[in-house]
């Protein structure tokens, strides 16, 4: 097993457990995870304190039931890892059980990038819940209504 690979699973084994201090280990400190979609989730998650607030945004949304299970991993290149996980949980609007694929770049024995790419990225979206919008007051005076 390569050391990047080896480097990951730590990571999945401490998220599973809610190892921060290994997570910390395994993370860059500048990390970037990319999440695609519309959900109240969905975006980029810049540096550490970021991207763990992100995972704990997942743990509170779920009630804690949120899983992520590495079924496999394969190194790409001497930066690129690409793992198959399988993510379960009871969110807001409704259930996550899919596939999910994640590409990690990782530098000097650490993930520096992480995007996820989801099988059914609309199904997730449902589950997780829209974006608030926040639309224009037509009562005040910086709203632009056209007659």
């Amino acid at each position: 097993m390569s050391d990047n690979i080896a480097t990951v699973r730590k990571g999945f084994d401490a998220f599973a457990t809610g190892d921060m201090d290994t997570l910390r280990q395994v993370l860059d400190p500048g990390i970037e995870w990319h999440l695609p979609g519309r959900s109240s989730i969905s975006g980029d998650y810049r540096g550490i304190d970021d991207v763990l607030g992100f995972f704990g945004t997942l743990f509170q949304i779920s009630g804690g039931t949120f899983t992520a299970e590495l079924l496999e991993c394969g190194e790409l290149t001497s930066e690129l890892v690409a793992c198959l996980i399988h993510r379960r949980g009871t969110m807001p609007a409704g259930v996550v059980d899919q596939r999910t694929m994640l590409l990690f770049r990782l530098r000097d024995g650490r993930a520096v990038e992480v995007t996820e790419f989801a099988l059914d990225l609309y199904a997730y979206d449902e589950a997780v819940g829209p974006k608030a919008i926040a639309l224009p007051d037509a009562r005040t005076a910086d709203a632009h209504v056209t007659a």
